[in-house]
């Protein structure tokens, strides 16, 4: 599986930085580029820079589901503060699901707390169903369980169709 993860994110980065990174490079008005890190086990790190002044942009992980090859988890998502409001985890939510369908998952899946309405409504506008809503004993914070079917609806996805 590790190898096939690291091929397939190898490929990636063509294909992202056709597709995504000029309309990306519009909204934080600067160049950037997508950088794939592996991590432990299964899983890489996707990192968002800037190339005029290094800083980093966004970060999210996708992650095989331990046991099942056709499951991705999509956690550590993060626009970092210079660059919210814009648009960009929006776009970067269709990128983690682009990423995931082009790597072979016929699911994704991605946790979120209730009292985040960007996220919320991030996941909602993209086609993303949530699951379950329980409260994390370790936290006391209400955490939503999303999922969404790759393959499905991706074409309408891709073209910005799909609210």
């Amino acid at each position: 599986m590790r190898i096939r993860m690291k091929e397939a994110a190898a490929r990636m980065f063509a294909y992202i930085n056709k597709t995504y990174i000029p309309e990306i490079d519009q909204i934080t008005n600067t160049k950037t580029v997508l950088l794939c890190q592996p991590m432990e086990s299964s899983a890489n790190e996707w990192k968002l820079y800037s190339l005029i002044d290094n800083s980093l942009i966004a970060s999210f992980v996708l992650a095989d589901m331990p046991g099942c090859c056709g499951i991705s988890i999509s956690t550590q998502a993060n626009v970092y503060p210079k660059f919210r409001n814009r648009g960009l985890g929006l776009l970067l939510n269709r990128v983690r699901i682009d990423i995931a369908t082009q790597l072979g998952y016929g699911l994704l899946i991605c946790t979120s707390l209730e009292m985040s309405d960007p996220q919320q409504k991030i996941l909602k506008h993209n086609g993303w169903s949530k699951l379950l809503s329980f409260r994390n004993p370790r936290t006391n914070n209400v955490v939503c369980l999303h999922a969404i079917e790759l393959h499905k609806n991706y074409e309408a996805l891709l073209k910005g169709e799909y609210k």
